[in-house]
């Protein structure tokens, strides 16, 4: 035979093989050509692939006439095979092009005859989910019956025949060699000669949860076909095959992201548990036992959705909603957090999954990944169930400047709208508060709110009042801390502070903050709001550290001026502290205290031991004992 082979022209695209066959049911192309190799008595299938590549050659093409991707291709093979060119391309992977393509994209066309086209499969995704032809799994009752690869047995997650309800292999029993299509089409390992149709069957007959996932993903990959009252009792999410697909594959890449957990997970997940599915290598390709086991426990998560999910992730998290205690393996839910609430799915097939992962995570009080709040914080499903709102969207619905709200917050007056577990360079706010703020907030600010956007106490804030620098709307009630304030009249009191602010024009080491330059004078009868009161009337000077001033207590004084405003301020009034009128007229303090304690004199203002009094009458006193006049001295630099 071999050299009538030779004889042949092979460039010839007209001779076909001079035995052919067939097509048996649900057969591959890799396993029809594997049978015309041994029925033509070539010694391999390369002698196949040669006269393929020679005839292909003739017109620039390179292709594979076990897995082609071109109409040219086809060609060839229907002139070698007799077979059809739609039975061809049915037995070809391309057949699963009509599967669960990859999302986010359109399955890629080849051209057909009479200016058609078909689907064409994607390579690399060919690559991650079908077996190639040196590397299959089978049945061992379906080869018994008839040696050839079915369909059925190319994709990599189909785990099981669904006609026998047992375990695909993908080794010998006996010797643990892999075999090849060829082997198959044989029905003998490569290495020791057995009987592949004999080979040990796991039977899986009793998992009905196993054998629905099986029947699931197999209908996908368009290898099966069961009835849609079945589908229908499974209650999946209403998406198309490739999208459920996708999540139950997402679903199985997450299980193996934290498989040393396996041993604990309980139902529906306790196949993982069994030793066949422990210790998966994600390098490696999963067995027919890993692969079952694990598309089993994950699609468990499909089922009754959103339901299912919930119960996977409990049993993937170790959570028992009988006892209510906290997840035992919150590593495994963070990991899940992270992974899919991060990934931007706004615009993919898979993002009505994010709404329900963010449902679970609130009804069982998980904390939300600081990730994943920064990547949906703006999506409205997002906000309406979370009831979160991002810094900006509460400042602009409060008709606030970033800066103003960050008075207010998050020890201020919208304490109660803070959320507590927000990230601290990103804080979030509840909505309902939000609002019932808002509402607050239309008849004017509250002695709160007035007292947190300036930067005051409460009661610097009444003194202001009392001092007529801002105005309130009615009488305070102390059990009613309503709207009092104008919150323009607040904002224009604050904006004339900070037109008085000057930069320093030396080290602000020499500076004393608000409450350090109160602290000073407070014993003169010099409070916060006096002090603020001497700033607006241009008798105090004050200073800025910084470009902006967020709140009050942020400004600052020259010490020398703070110590001498008591006495510039009681000038105004005629009065003169003892001390100072000592100074000035160049006598001795004591003889003020002597004249006091003489009765001679009666202080005018006294705080503390600190006393005030009418200048004329000391100056009179002071010209009855010889002091005709004041002496020139220098001026204080600080009170004595």
């Amino acid at each position: 035979m071999n050299t009538s082979i030779a004889t042949f022209p092979l460039t010839d695209p007209t001779i076909p093989l001079l035995r052919r066959t067939a097509l048996w049911p649900n057969e591959s192309l890799a396993s029809v050509l594997e049978r015309l190799t041994q029925l033509n008595f070539y010694p391999n299938s390369s002698w196949l692939q040669t006269i393929g590549r020679e005839r292909l050659a003739t017109l620039n093409i390179e292709d594979d006439l076990a897995q082609p991707i071109h109409l040219e291709t086809f060609q060839q093979l229907a002139c070698l095979t007799g077979l059809t060119l739609d039975e061809l391309y049915a037995a070809s992977d391309q057949h699963f092009a009509n599967g669960p393509v990859p999302l986010g994209q359109t399955s890629k066309q080849m051209g057909w005859l009479e200016n058609t086209t078909r689907p064409s499969l994607e390579p690399h995704w060919a690559r991650d989910h079908l077996r190639p032809s040196v590397s299959t799994q089978f049945c061992p009752r379906c080869l018994k019956a008839a040696a050839y690869q079915r369909l059925s047995w190319i994709p990599r997650a189909a785990a099981i025949c669904l006609e026998h309800r047992c375990l695909l292999r993908d080794r010998c029993s006996r010797c643990w060699a892999r075999p090849t299509v060829a082997d198959l089409v044989k029905r003998r390992c490569p290495t020791c000669q057995a009987d592949l149709g004999r080979m040990r069957i796991v039977s899986i007959a009793h998992d009905s949860l196993g054998i629905r996932s099986q029947q699931l993903i197999q209908t996908w990959f368009n290898v099966a076909d069961i009835p849609r009252e079945v589908i229908e009792a499974c209650h999946l999410p209403l998406q198309p095959p490739h999208v459920l697909y996708r999540l139950l594959h997402l679903l199985t890449r997450t299980l193996l992201h934290d498989q040393d957990e396996w041993a604990d997970l309980p139902y529906p997940l306790n196949g993982l548990a069994n030793p066949i599915a422990a210790a998966i290598d994600a390098r490696h390709r999963l067995t027919p036992e890993q692969a079952y086991f694990l598309y089993r426990s994950a699609f468990a998560g499909l089922l009754d959705w959103p339901e299912g999910l919930h119960r996977m992730l409990d049993a993937y998290g170790g959570y028992d909603a009988t006892s209510g205690h906290s997840p035992t393996r919150p590593k495994c839910l963070q990991h899940v957090q992270r992974e899919w609430l991060t990934t931007d799915w706004h615009a993919s097939p898979l993002a009505f999954v994010q709404p329900e992962l963010l449902e679970y995570v609130l009804k069982r009080d998980l904390a939300l990944a600081p990730s994943g709040l920064n990547q949906l914080k703006e999506i409205p499903w997002f906000i309406e169930r979370t009831g979160l709102w991002t810094e900006e969207h509460t400042a602009q619905f409060l008709d606030l400047s970033l800066a103003d709200l960050r008075r207010f917050c998050p020890e201020g007056s919208l304490a109660d709208c803070y959320w507590l577990d927000s990230p601290v360079h990103a804080p979030r706010f509840k909505q309902a508060a939000v609002l019932a703020v808002q509402r607050r907030w239309a008849t004017g600010w509250s002695l709160n709110d007035v007292s947190c956007w300036l930067g005051l106490e409460t009661a610097d804030v009444l003194r202001l009042v009392e001092l007529s620098l801002l105005p309130m709307n009615g009488e305070r009630n102390e059990d009613d801390d309503q709207g009092l304030f104008d919150r323009h009249a607040v904002k224009d009191f604050f904006a004339q502070i900070v037109a008085r602010l000057e930069p320093y024009p030396g080290s602000y080491r020499n500076l004393s903050p608000l409450i350090v330059a109160v602290s000073e004078v407070r014993d003169l009868g010099v409070d916060t709001a006096i002090l603020l009161q001497s700033v607006l009337a241009g008798l105090l000077p004050a200073y800025q550290r910084e470009a902006e001033i967020e709140a009050l207590y942020r400004i600052y004084f020259m010490p020398s001026t703070v110590y001498g405003l008591p006495d510039r301020l009681y000038a105004a009034h005629g009065w003169v502290s003892g001390d100072l009128f000592a100074y000035e007229y160049g006598f001795a303090p004591y003889l003020v205290r002597d004249w006091l304690a003489a009765g001679f004199i009666k202080p005018t203002a006294s705080f503390g031991r600190h006393h005030y009094f009418d200048q004329q009458q000391l100056k009179e006193l002071a010209a009855e004992h010889g002091f005709v006049s004041p002496i020139a001295r220098p001026a204080r630099k600080r009170r004595t």
